[in-house]
């Protein structure tokens, strides 16, 4: 009698821990991150019955254009699907992808938006996949930062100054001053390296193709 009480009593407190862990497991959200995973294990065997059944990028909007800017470039894109959008990847060769985990619950309809900080000329590819492990096609489009300013220098050579300036995507323009306030403009040609001769001011910067200014030199006299 006694074994039997306490083996009731040992399947009682079994069964309430249980109870007490799939209700955490439930409210944290861990059993749908789980059915996740294992819909992405699996879906390599369940072949797609048609192509509702893939998500679609429906567009991407670049905050750039796709043009040259000086500032962080951010890409939103508009994806959804017959199932549940989990993830938004990047890649630049299509080849190493990297994750934009979607933390929140987006259904089958997302906006995620990935942002780009850092100076670069790149084409980005963007995809999204769903629950089942399905991913869309690709999506194309260009990254083009450039944050660095142009370089420039000012050097004597026979009694003459010598202007050279340098940038990674263009020189615009170099301008010159007599009081570092109101500058003369001279045309650069979008030229990656410019040398010129001074031509009688005191100052001289460079501008380069999206706006970025360098130092302000002072021209011997």
């Amino acid at each position: 009698m006694r074994k039997t009480r306490r083996n009731i009593f040992i399947f009682i407190i079994v069964l309430i821990a249980l109870i007490a862990f799939s209700y955490y497991l439930f409210k944290s959200g861990t059993t749908d991150k789980i059915k996740g995973q294992i819909s992405r294990m699996t879906a390599f065997v369940r072949p797609a019955k048609g192509p509702d059944d893939y998500p679609v990028i429906n567009s991407v909007f670049n905050s750039s254009g796709e043009r040259m800017v000086n500032d962080d470039v951010a890409l939103t894109v508009f994806v959804s699907g017959k199932d549940k959008i989990t993830d938004v990847y990047y890649s630049f060769d299509k080849k190493k992808w990297f994750n934009n985990v979607l933390e929140a619950e987006h259904g089958n309809e997302a906006s995620v938006k990935i942002v780009f900080k850092k100076t670069m000329n790149k084409t980005v590819y963007v995809r999204a996949q769903n629950e089942r492990g399905y991913k869309s096609y690709f999506y194309e489009t260009k990254v083009m930062i450039d944050k660095e300013k142009p370089t420039i220098n000012v050097s004597s050579k026979h009694n003459k100054n010598i202007i050279s300036a340098k940038d990674n995507f263009g020189i615009l323009k170099l301008q010159y001053s007599n009081d570092a306030i109101t500058w003369i403009d001279e045309d650069a040609n979008n030229e990656l390296a410019v040398i010129k001769e001074g031509l009688g001011y005191s100052y001289v910067r460079a501008v380069d193709v999206v706006g970025n200014i360098s130092e302000v030199k002072k021209i011997n006299d």
